[in-house]
């Protein structure tokens, strides 16, 4: 079911032109505004400086927790929370870490903050020296505290037919790596993320999309569509005419598959921690398949050793032995310099 996006004899100067097709392929189906034409999909390389306001301050578990809001376009703002280690603000620049929340809808970003929650990688990363942002994902936490994600949505879709959630989510997370990237205590060069299931997801997409990423984890978030388009494409996009003029005219399957993401990663460092139990994503072995494809795009960049697949049968879940292995992932690549 998953072809090959490096054929053999390919050589690597051949590389950027195929990574090009790669992600205009992709990006066709993302439908994704963009500041100047809200039509045009991409994520864009010159973006306003960001604006975000602090909303509320306090001190949990001995970080400092700071609730901000900030823009992503036009008249769309989007709530974080930013966590800073060592009780205010680090007086040397540190690595910061994206921390994207699975599908809780009325927890949202504070499933980050909570340490009783298997997620709680806001203040977990926080407490090992990051610098972490949990932003909400459209129509999770703060969005449907006065209406319902359902309603959100329909809203949406009426308002913006040519745009897709992934599109929209997509680019909150890239101005949130914005917001990062302005803060005087970033390290520079050293952003990373990690998220689980809806937020493993977002992170397959955003490090593909987004150089700046330097290392991931992506938990359970490789969900190929070939397998399992209908339970994380189509059940999430229903009313989307994007995503359904694909489908429709790729016989039912959409136009690329994830190991054409997990290519598109290289040679950045990948850690895709898969369950091979999870009722979420059925059919293990075609995950097996993307990561396999992926690599050779890996190997033909000389970096074979930055894609890593972490399995575990803890179904759909990350339990602290798995966290433990996904931050010492992290800081392999992000605090060698720090």
């Amino acid at each position: 079911m998953i072809g090959n996006v490096v054929l053999p004899g390919t050589e690597k100067k051949e590389w950027p032109g195929i990574r090009e097709a790669l992600k205009t392929r992709i990006l066709e189906t993302f439908g994704m505004p963009r500041q100047g034409s809200a039509q045009e999909p991409g994520v864009p390389e010159k973006r306003p400086k960001p604006e975000w306001k602090e909303l509320e301050r306090a001190e949990k578990h001995g970080l400092i927790h700071i609730t901000l809001k900030y823009r992503v376009i036009e008249d769309h703002w989007n709530e974080a929370i930013l966590v800073l280690p060592g009780g205010g603000e680090p007086k040397s620049p540190l690595p910061a870490i994206l921390c994207v929340h699975g599908s809780n809808a009325e927890k949202g970003k504070t499933q980050m903050m909570d340490s009783g929650h298997e997620n709680a990688f806001g203040i977990e990363l926080a407490q090992r020296g990051y610098v972490t942002l949990s932003p909400d994902q459209f129509a999770f936490g703060a969005w449907i505290a006065k209406t319902t994600a359902k309603e959100l949505i329909k809203d949406f879709y009426e308002k913006h037919p040519g745009w897709t959630l992934d599109g929209l989510r997509l680019l909150e997370q890239v101005r949130a790596l914005d917001v990062l990237e302005s803060l005087k205590y970033m390290k520079k060069d050293s952003l990373g993320i990690i998220g689980h299931s809806l937020g493993g997801r977002a992170v397959t997409h955003l490090a593909a999309l987004d150089e700046r990423v330097k290392a991931c984890v992506s938990s359970a978030g490789v969900s190929p569509n070939c397998t399992n388009v209908y339970r994380r494409i189509t059940w999430s996009e229903p009313q989307n005419p994007i995503i359904s003029r694909f489908i429709k005219d790729s016989y039912g399957r959409m136009p690329w598959d994830y190991h054409e993401l997990l290519s598109l990663c290289a040679p950045r460092a990948f850690m895709a921690v898969e369950p091979f139990n999870d009722d979420y994503n059925p059919d293990a072995e075609v995950t097996f398949q993307c990561f396999r494809s992926a690599f050779d795009a890996y190997t033909l960049l000389g970096a074979p050793e930055k894609l890593i697949l972490y399995l575990h049968g803890e179904a759909h879940h990350t339990p602290p032995h798995v966290r433990e292995d996904s931050y010492r992932w992290l800081d392999r690549f992000l605090k060698k310099q720090a």
